[in-house]
């Protein structure tokens, strides 16, 4: 049983840290946005979060996490399996949230009331306050959490779309030019045009679809 364990764990270790180095199309220039690309699954582009480890390899991906720490959370799916399934849930629902956050500023509709609160009660988890804390011989003003619940992860997405809420329809959200494509991204471009999740990608497919389409045009003439 021991052994099994320790197997499932390495074959585990060994899946997440795979999902963790290239599984995401990170081109959103937001966090928020990048996290609202990865609702479909794997195979399509963006990257998918279907698991525990598939979350945390997005975290680390957007430097949310750092390494060691990511180990440390992969390893809680069996030490703290209820905590885990409880903050992955909470993940999905804020995923959902700002989804439709990012989908509807990129039209310019109202974001719904639930987008709100569904990133606003993930917002409470990072509530806290100072007090002095234990530093070497002295002390320290230090920041407290109030729950420490692992949906502190997710402090910084939130954050990212309450942002990008307050920002509202002003805010220069599109969704890719290509319409075979699903991801959004905010436009930093020092035109305010980009088109494209990434040239080298649907751009040229687009160009490459352009050219196909006036060659047939002109061989029916």
């Amino acid at each position: 049983m021991v052994l099994k364990f320790r197997r499932d764990t390495e074959r585990q270790r060994m899946v997440t840290n795979k999902t963790n180095k290239s599984a995401y199309t990170l081109i959103g220039d937001r966090v928020c946005v990048d996290f609202a690309n990865t609702i479909y699954p794997q195979v399509r582009p963006g990257g998918s979060i279907a698991t525990w480890g598939e979350l945390l390899g997005f975290l680390c991906a957007t430097r949310l996490v750092g390494e060691e720490q990511y180990q440390r959370l992969v390893d809680l799916e069996v030490s703290a399996a209820k905590a885990v399934g409880a903050a992955y849930r909470t993940a999905l629902e804020l995923r959902d949230a700002v989804r439709e956050v990012v989908v509807a500023i990129a039209e310019r509709r109202p974001v719904p009331g639930w987008c709100v609160e569904g990133v606003n009660r993930v917002l409470r988890f990072t509530e806290g306050y100072e007090q002095l804390l234990p530093d070497g011989e002295g002390w320290r003003l230090g920041y407290v959490e109030v729950e420490k619940r692992l949906e502190w992860l997710l402090a910084a997405i939130a954050r990212s779309a309450a942002e990008l809420i307050a920002e509202g329809p002003k805010a220069p959200v599109r969704k890719c030019g290509r319409p075979e494509c699903i991801l959004y991204f905010y436009d930093t471009s020092r035109t305010g045009k980009r088109r494209w999740c990434q040239m080298a990608v649907c751009g040229n497919r687009a160009k490459v679809a352009a050219f196909v389409r006036r060659k047939n045009q002109r061989e029916h003439r």
